[in-house]
């Protein structure tokens, strides 16, 4: 069996060796130390271009949004101001209508006043031709009810104030005895026939000093309907019509009053 022995130079060989490791270790070490420094730049590097590049999308994306905003506030604004024009349009269609209406209705009204007019101016026209044949008629020969009146008297008029009584006559005859209420129209009517009826009791108290006398009724017309002549001669009243250039009586159904 062979023993070895350490000498001082197999030792300071060991010591050596045993530096030139540690010091390789320490370059291991330092190159580790440099590679995870690089690796750690290059990792702030990139974690900066990640941080920069999503700075870049937020940028972006709030650009986008502030574009999406302003263009939707655009096209609110514009479909604002469109649906004010369309309203404004629509009021001021509504506004020519109406006055159009107006001009319309107003030219009716017109229409209608100025042919009321000349209704009314025929009609007074005819009533005013009807009157004075009739008036002309009796003056010429005032007979009636089978006599003879003394005083013809047209359009009478007389009012009660105390017994606010008021009444108009278009012809009454007087003799000694008798009295003649004479009701002119155009056209006589059935109504005719009823308002002639009331005068008599508006006579008896508007003109009392002939209370005593016997008082007869006449309508005197152009024209009569069947109905208000059969009316007229039910209730006692004389038929006065124009035949010709002559003016007819039928009287012979009178009553007295």
């Amino acid at each position: 069996m062979r023993i070895k022995v350490k000498t001082p130079r197999t030792t300071f060989e060991q010591a050596q060796r045993q530096v030139q490791r540690t010091f390789e270790a320490i370059e291991r070490l330092e190159i580790l130390s440099e590679k995870e420094s690089r690796d750690r730049a290059k990792i702030r590097q990139e974690a900066e271009k990640a941080r920069q590049e999503a700075e870049k999308a937020r940028q972006e994306a709030e650009a986008k949004a502030e574009q999406a905003r302003q263009e939707a506030e655009a096209k609110a604004e514009k479909a604002r101001q469109e649906a004010e024009a369309k309203a404004e349009q629509a009021r001021q269609e509504a506004e020519q209508a109406r006055q159009e209406l107006e001009k319309v209705w107003e030219d009716f009204r017109k229409s209608m006043k100025s042919m009321q007019q000349e209704l009314g101016g025929i009609t007074k026209s005819n009533g005013e031709i009807a009157e004075s044949y009739f008036v002309n008629s009796f003056n010429h020969s005032p007979q009636f009810a089978g006599q003879t009146f003394q005083f013809v008297d047209a359009n009478t008029r007389r009012s009660a104030k105390a017994l606010n009584l008021r009444d108009e006559y278009d012809l009454l005859l007087y003799n000694g005895v008798s009295v003649a209420i004479i009701e002119i129209k155009y056209k006589a009517r059935k109504k005719d026939v009823e308002q002639l009826l009331k005068k008599t009791q508006t006579f008896k108290t508007l003109f009392p000093q002939y209370k005593d006398f016997d008082l007869y009724l006449g309508l005197a017309a152009f024209h009569f309907d069947f109905e208000t002549e059969k009316e007229s001669i039910e209730q006692g009243i004389g038929i006065i019509k124009q035949k010709g250039d002559n003016m007819v009586i039928n009287d012979a159904h009178l009553k007295v009053f």
